[in-house]
């Protein structure tokens, strides 16, 4: 079984940042980082079972959503998109966690591959360039 793990400290509160990320169907916040996201259906970003596509071809859902907690889950649907090819049980915990002078944010996924570093080697840069993308956002 593969994982990633990216995390970054930002020196804002917590609510703030849970504010910025926490609607699955917006990611306005990732600037220069180049997604697009597609909502589907019509239940809101705040709702387990919500669904988007990114870059129209990644096909993802919302599976748990804990805003007194500030965590929320989502995986990707392995039926469409071409990850589905190369990974299987691909599940993504974002973990918001207040420390003092800011907030702990924590992008964790868990996936099943044939060749983990492949798919580590391609998520992790992704994950770390949101979060840097969002924590420039709230500096």
């Amino acid at each position: 079984m593969g994982e990633c793990y990216n995390k970054i400290e930002i020196n804002s509160p917590i609510l703030d940042v849970w504010n910025t990320i926490s609607n699955f169907h917006d990611m306005t916040w990732a600037t220069g980082v180049p997604i697009i996201v597609s909502k589907v259906g019509d239940k809101k970003g705040t709702e387990t079972g919500a669904k988007r596509i990114l870059n129209g071809v990644i096909h993802e859902t919302l599976i748990n959503f804990d805003a007194n907690d500030f965590t929320f889950s989502y995986s990707i649907d392995h039926e469409r998109g071409p990850v589905s090819n190369f990974v299987s049980n691909y599940i993504v915990a974002v973990k918001l966690t207040s420390i003092e002078g800011g907030t702990l944010v924590e992008w964790r996924s868990s996936f099943e591959s044939e060749n983990d570093n492949d798919i580590e080697g391609f998520f992790n840069p992704i994950y770390s360039r949101l979060l840097s993308a969002l924590k420039k956002r709230l500096s």
